[in-house]
């Protein structure tokens, strides 16, 4: 994650990632305005307290794979539930 001094130094132009849970993939963001709280990528705009950011995408694609080995682990105990309860 993007830690409060990485933050000081982004600029206009630098690249972020965002690893959200509605995404399989992470989504790089070009920074077009940055405030002390927000930052802005064309018209979309970003709370820097309410995303997952980083700073490199090997970062962000280790959070997203992470991520989806959790759902998927529900998803398999959620099946073995659902068939133990068929039997």
């Amino acid at each position: 994650m993007i830690t409060v001094e990485e933050w000081q130094k982004l600029k206009v132009g630098d690249v972020v990632w965002l690893a959200s849970q509605e995404n399989v993939e992470p989504m790089r963001l070009i920074i077009s305005k940055i405030t002390d709280h927000r930052f802005y990528c064309g018209k979309s705009s970003f709370d820097k307290k309410n995303y997952i950011f980083f700073m490199n995408l090997s970062d962000a694609i280790q959070a997203v794979n992470f991520r989806l080995k959790i759902q998927i682990e529900k998803i398999q105990a959620q099946i073995k539930s659902n068939l133990n309860m068929k039997e």
